[in-house]
């Protein structure tokens, strides 16, 4: 019986840890394992199972890394003159992604607090558009990927009706989300520079025209799209300085806005909300912790 493995490889196939049982291996060696499916398995259809598994190993291969030179630096992209160019905008890349996982994980902290104290109400349509907009996105990442919504929902061994019922829950705290960030932007008088909208868009562009093909880029960028990249990179702008906004204020660096405030749709079911008449309290600020590395 070979032992169980560390709970990092849970998912692994054909059992946690069998690749471990591949190290020093010969080529041509021909390998039996026996292996007990416990009750909690990721596989439920093997679970508390005894399995013979055969093992064949046909070749072995060897990964050869490169040199690191300024030749290697610049075979990646020639706007890496040297590997230290190189190293640095790994480096670079890589502290971008450690803030934005810390401000996300941070910003989610914050939302908490402020659905405690907000009350919500918008139509159901509103619901069901944050989920077309979601069913879009899962299809361009599938696209991506070479595969159609038909192909996906057979592998989940689900309908369309279905996985609107699985992506509402996400779709509603999304839509709650972005509804109380615009309330806030409209009471605390957040708003975007011209100059900055000029300047994030044309870079978005300018992105966007070197990722299409030259034939194509000319047919895409109409003026209907490029409003639409505009419009949403301003949405984009407006979000960022408003968490920028809230962050401040958890960490009590600036007054927060009215606790008691009701986020209530309008009649005519619009797409902004909008804040329900009520006295004005005094303004509190709740500290959240940020356990931030120094």
């Amino acid at each position: 019986m070979i032992a169980e493995s560390s709970k990092e490889d849970k998912a692994e196939w054909p059992f946690p840890g069998f690749s471990r049982q591949l190290l020093g291996v010969s080529r041509d060696a021909d390998l039996t394992f026996n292996h007990t499916y416990p009750e909690d398995s990721d596989f439920k259809e093997l679970r508390s199972r005894e399995v013979e598994i055969q093992v064949f190993i046909e070749e072995i291969k060897k990964r050869i890394l490169p040199e690191l030179t300024n030749e290697f630096a610049q075979s990646i992209n020639e706007q890496y003159t040297d590997l230290k160019a190189l190293t640095d905008d790994i480096r670079k890349s890589l502290e971008l992604q450690a803030k934005e996982e810390y401000d996300n994980a941070y910003n989610d902290k914050i939302m908490r607090e402020i659905f405690k104290h907000a009350v919500i109400k918008y139509p159901p349509q509103m619901v069901e558009r944050e989920i077309d907009i979601f069913i879009d996105q899962l299809g361009n990442r599938l696209a991506q990927q070479k595969m159609d919504m038909d192909t996906y929902l057979k592998i989940r061994k689900m309908d369309a009706a279905g996985l609107r019922t699985e992506i509402k829950p996400q779709a509603e705290e999304r839509l709650k989300r972005t509804l109380i960030l615009l309330e806030i932007s409209k009471l605390e008088n957040i708003h975007v520079e011209n100059s900055e909208l000029e300047s994030e868009s044309m870079r978005t562009l300018d992105e966007i025209g070197r990722m299409l093909p030259a034939d194509k880029t000319r047919k895409t960028m109409s003026n209907e799209f490029v409003r639409g990249v505009i419009s949403n990179v301003g949405a984009d702008l407006l979000v960022r300085h408003t968490w920028d906004y809230l962050q401040s204020v958890a960490r009590g660096e600036k007054e927060a806005p009215a606790p008691e405030a009701e986020i209530a749709q309008p009649e005519q079911a619009s797409q902004t909300a909008e804040i329900a008449d009520k006295p004005k309290k005094k303004r509190t600020v709740k500290k959240v912790e940020t356990n931030e590395p120094k």
